[in-house]
């Protein structure tokens, strides 16, 4: 038993890097491809429907209805197959100019297969909700997201579910200009795990990773501007942004047999990380940035490449370390929007 569980928990740290092994694992694994390229400052990067997963309140800056989806390449650790991991997201703005309102669905879907003593042993964790976020201010957003959590582990003899909230502002002043945005992630009661192993308990309580985010970011045009495609649409021929912030994960359960073996599954350290992305006339974008995790290995570059069409739609593509040394994982996904 102690060496599955163990065999678990490293396998988790390896797909997804900031999680370790316990409850949760798809809350811990960003889909925001622009984020992801420059560092992983979701409290603060987004605007777009990915916000619900890192900062809820950057959906208040959306502007139309917009969908957005991502997906990551199959893991490149020879002890998990199968694997796939995807996000689809989608938000429209109901409010007034006065009164601006955006309202969100999202749908996030981690499963992936151990292959143990000649059989497939699946695991399946699924996240889907909503979050409303609202504009109270024109330079203040804030916001609230429901998710509900399932998982089916056919490797752990388990059934999990329960539910999480999540909570954020975001301060965004053009005329600085200067972003500032603080998270709560998977905050709520704890879970309910049911077991199948004979002699086990049948049923206990485990906690999924809540998680503090705190960014702050910048950016500005450059070289004036410059019609593009459309004679109607102005671009600036040149766009800058950056960011730097960092995240604390408050709880989550390892049990203390695997803990004594693995210490560094305690995760007390702040990870640390900052990105810069360019992009010419609102049409190609490149992205880098850089992850400091002391406790979860992690020392590295991530990078990223973004392809759009003025405000209508786009294609990215990023990547990232994983722990340990192991092989980068990528991840791609586009988005589409009619702004009003």
């Amino acid at each position: 038993m102690i060496r599955r569980i163990i065999f678990v928990c490293l396998a988790l740290i390896c797909v997804s890097g900031p999680a370790f092994g316990q409850e949760g694992a798809v809350l811990q694994i960003s889909p925001d491809l622009r984020a992801t390229g420059m560092g992983m400052a979701e409290a603060v990067l987004s605007t777009s429907p990915f916000a619900a997963w890192g900062n809820p309140a950057g959906l208040g800056f959306a502007d139309g209805i917009q969908v957005s989806f991502s997906a990551e390449e199959p893991s490149p650790l020879d002890f998990i197959e199968n694997d796939m991991h995807w996000y689809g997201s989608a938000s429209a703005s109901l409010g007034s100019r006065a009164v601006p309102l955006t309202v969100n669905l999202n749908y996030n879907h981690l499963v992936y297969d151990w292959p143990w003593e000649g059989s497939r042993n699946r695991d399946r964790q699924i996240a889907r909700g909503g979050a409303l976020a609202f504009r109270f201010l024109p330079t203040l957003s804030a916001g609230v997201g429901l998710k509900f959590y399932d998982r089916d582990c056919e490797f752990c003899q388990s059934e999990t579910s329960g539910h999480a909230f999540d909570f954020g502002l975001l301060f965004s002043y053009d005329a600085t200009p200067i972003q500032v945005g603080v998270a709560l992630n998977n905050i709520g009661p704890d879970v309910t795990v049911k077991s199948g192993f004979e002699g086990a308990t049948p049923e206990w309580k485990s906690t999924l990773p809540e998680t503090f985010r705190a960014s702050v970011g910048t950016g500005f045009d450059h070289g004036g501007t410059a019609s593009f495609l459309l004679k109607n649409e102005t671009v600036p021929l040149i766009s800058l942004a950056a960011s730097i912030g960092g995240e604390k994960l408050l709880s989550g359960d390892i049990p203390d047999s695997v803990v004594s073996r693995l210490p560094y599954l305690v995760r007390h350290e702040v990870i640390l990380y900052g990105g810069l992305e360019v992009k010419t006339l609102e049409f190609l974008a490149a992205r880098v940035g850089y992850v400091h995790d002391e406790g979860g290995h992690i020392k590295d570059f991530t990078w990223g490449l973004g392809l759009s069409f003025l405000k209508y739609g786009g294609v990215d593509f990023s990547s990232r370390p994983l722990c340990c040394d192991f092989a980068r994982r990528s991840r791609f996904g586009g988005w589409v929007a009619v702004p009003f």
